[in-house]
């Protein structure tokens, strides 16, 4: 192939390699486009090549199509440009041709990449002129002027000029200079949870409305974002491979959204949120919590398949990010810090090589740069997608302050096919925040101060002081909080996680789970300092719920995760001495039972379930007997007990408290009463992993509540056209 020239045989040859490439397959809108574009081309009829043409011809809108009312050739030309760059990214990097698609036209580019020789003197093709989408209304950006700094930048940078030299040589076009500018969002209790399509044209965020945490997405050529329905308290968005549905965890559960339709549909137990991937033969890959290994799934909903596994040293991974190729994942590996960075995972293998030591899991910016935290600062590496290796130097720092997710350390950093990343700067993850309020939601006072943390919390039995968890540089350990005082002092130490802590009756001792060997075991550790011990050790992990002494002796239950993920309510007897005896199971089923609390006289548990497709809220005698529905036609969750077990409370499923009047009647059995309605509360995904995220008090007439506290977040940030320098 001549340098100066490219012959319509060769033009139609790549184009045929092109459509049979993995990248194009299943993209059938993608590929009819590009070949009318092309074809038009060759034939030298490039003044056809407009919005109308396009959509009334090539995407069969017919005679009626109005491209001022249907979008669908911008549309369609944008996610073709995102297919192309994919494309020669990956599998066409070393394609003799290249078929390109400026923005701004529809008027297909011809490059050859590398120069072949003919035998033939090309035929040559005609010149052809640039079609340009006319610009934004001037009167849209006066009404929002604080968009004008930003949105002028953005389209800046965007506007090509095209050329006409398409016989006279390889064209290219100018490189677009690096910009930057701010996307403003509604406030929101997670600033973490970002995310930006593969095609750079839409971005999905967290944001509050009306005490309403959900899902929003900003179009990039937009002005204005909007709420997702059906995804609520959801965290950790991610997209699928082309940009036409979201994936999201909430309610202990992967879901996904379409956007067209916006139905939403379940697609795995995730327990806690810690990132997920999704490729384009619809493969899902993510953990199950943050300790787990990655796990592997699909878009259908496919059984839970292991996809990894831990390393000695490690504590579990998370964070999996699907390269190009749809095969290989990067993902993030917690642990000692010999074994702890970011890894390179495989399909079909559970065998993972590390990269690179960082702080926090990597985001890819196509073609060949890994972006990673060292610290708040945000470095760019570059990475050879051949031998999957880091070309060695240093990485190149693009922003600093950048923020994470608490619970699982994610970065608020993303980054599209088409070189746009985006992220967030400010204050660190989900802020959550102890609040006394009485019956009515008066807010009576803040106990101390806002922090990122998951949501457990025990009080002792003096009401003085809470049993914490939280992650610190880290490590995630149990801390004691001086309910009094706002201060907290460390309880556990251990290199490995330490959650859910359970008070004692006799306040002079917690107990909480640890991880060992990748399974959550139950431990007892005494105030007075006294070494931790071994309560249990089993095959499944746990996490204790509560704690009775009564006439019954003295019992611990504890909850269970199944090998099908599946969670179960046990119980453990101790002895006088504190001995343990033989755990044996309270409820026990192909569903979820969470989360049990003893009555105050250790009779009685209530709990809730979903074994009849909702969770209920029940009580039932302890330990055993038949059990009693007292949530209503809302659903419900988190029960607890009034001090004097005269009344239960639980959260419906629309974060309401309510109340339920409980008496025992003189054959033993439970009768309910009134259902009370308290207030709403804000306390974060009310079906999460987490436990109980309110305490009662003083008689049901105060609640001590865990709330989610809803920031002013900080603009997410844009950057167009970043290419590494040096």
């Amino acid at each position: 192939m001549d340098k100066s020239q490219v012959s319509p045989a060769d033009v139609r040859a790549q184009l045929e390699r092109m459509l049979a490439s993995e990248t194009f397959r299943g993209a059938e809108r993608s590929k009819t486009l590009l070949s009318f574009i092309v074809e038009e081309a060759v034939q030298g009829r490039t003044d056809r090549l407009k919005d109308y043409t396009l959509g009334a011809e090539a995407l069969g809108r017919g005679d009626q199509f109005d491209p001022r009312v249907d979008p669908i050739a911008r549309v369609e030309a944008s996610r073709l440009r995102s297919r192309l760059d994919l494309y020669y990214a990956t599998e066409g990097a070393d394609d003799p041709l290249r078929i390109l698609l400026p923005k701004g036209g529809y008027v297909p580019q011809f490059e050859a990449h590398p120069i072949a020789t003919t035998t033939a003197p090309p035929e040559a093709l005609p010149a052809q002129p640039a079609a340009l989408d006319p610009p934004p209304r001037a009167n849209r950006l006066r009404q929002r002027p604080w968009l004008l700094a930003g949105i002028a930048v953005g389209l800046g940078l965007l506007a090509v000029t095209a050329t006409s030299t398409f016989v006279r040589g390889p064209w290219r076009a100018p490189a677009a200079p690096e910009g930057r500018y701010y996307i403003p969002t509604p406030p929101t209790t997670d600033p973490v949870s970002i995310a930006i399509s593969p095609d750079g044209r839409a971005i999905v965020f967290v944001a509050t409305k009306g005490g309403r945490s959900q899902l929003w997405l900003r179009w990039m050529h937009s002005f204005e974002p909007r709420q997702l329905p059906g995804t609520d308290n959801a965290s950790l968005p991610f997209w699928a491979p082309d940009s036409r549905s979201i994936g999201f965890f909430a309610e202990s559960r992967i879901k996904r959204i379409d956007i067209e339709n916006e139905v939403v549909r379940e697609l795995s137990t995730a327990l806690v949120p810690a990132g997920a991937t999704w490729n384009r033969d619809g493969v899902i890959l993510h953990p199950i919590v943050t300790d787990s290994p990655i796990f592997r799934t699909s878009v259908d909903g496919a059984p839970l398949t292991l996809a990894t596994e831990l390393l000695p040293g490690q504590t579990g991974h998370r964070a999996p990010v699907f390269l190009p190729d749809g095969r290989r994942f990067l993902l993030y590996a917690t642990g000692s810090p010999d074994v702890s960075g970011i890894y390179l995972g495989e399909l079909g293998t559970t065998t993972i090589r590390r990269l690179l030591a960082a702080d926090a899991p990597a985001v890819l910016a196509p073609p060949r740069h890994l972006l990673y935290l060292q610290g708040s600062k945000l470095l760019a590496r570059e990475f050879d997608p051949e031998t999957m290796t880091l070309v060695p130097g240093e990485g190149v720092a693009l922003a600093d302050g950048v923020i994470t997710e608490a619970a699982a350390g994610l970065p608020a950093v993303s980054a599209s096919a088409t070189g746009t990343i985006v992220f967030r700067t400010g204050q660190t993850g989900v802020q959550r925040q102890f609040v006394l309020v009485d019956r009515t939601g008066t807010q009576l006072r803040r106990i101390g101060p806002a922090a990122a943390r998951p949501s457990y919390a025990s009080i002792s039995p003096d009401g003085r002081r809470l049993a914490i968890q939280g992650t610190i540089a880290g490590n995630t350990d149990v801390s004691i909080f001086d309910v009094n005082r706002g201060t907290a002092s460390r309880f556990t130490d251990d290199p490995q996680p330490d959650i859910s802590p359970v008070w004692s009756p006799d306040e002079g001792r917690i107990v909480y789970s640890s991880l060992v060997d990748g399974v959550f075991q139950l431990f007892e550790k005494r105030l007075d300092g006294t070494p931790a011990r071994l309560l249990l050790r089993t095959a499944q992990s746990k996490q204790a719920t509560d704690w009775s002494r009564n006439r019954n002796g003295s019992h611990l239950l504890f909850r269970t995760v199944a090998a099908n993920f599946d969670i179960d309510i046990w119980a453990l007897p101790l002895d006088s001495d504190g001995q343990p005896g033989t755990a044996f199971p309270v409820v026990q089923s192909r569903f979820e039972e969470r989360d049990a609390q003893f009555s105050p006289d250790g009779e009685w548990i209530a709990y809730h379930s979903n074994h009849n497709g909702r969770h209920e809220v029940y009580v039932k005698p302890f330990p055993a007997g038949e059990p009693i529905r007292i949530s209503t036609t809302t659903g419900g969750a988190q029960a607890r007990w009034r001090e004097d077990g005269r009344e239960l409370f639980y959260l419906t499923l629309e974060g309401m408290l309510t109340a339920v009047a409980i008496t025992v009647g003189p054959d033993g059995a439970i009768h309910t009463g009134a259902v009370e309605s308290l207030f709403q509360v804000n306390v974060g995904d009310i079906l999460g992993i987490a436990q109980q995220q309110y305490i009662v008090t003083d008689m049901g007439q105060r609640f001590l509540v865990d709330s989610v506290v809803e920031q002013a977040a900080a603009p997410i940030s844009v950057i167009l056209n970043w290419k590494a320098s040096g």
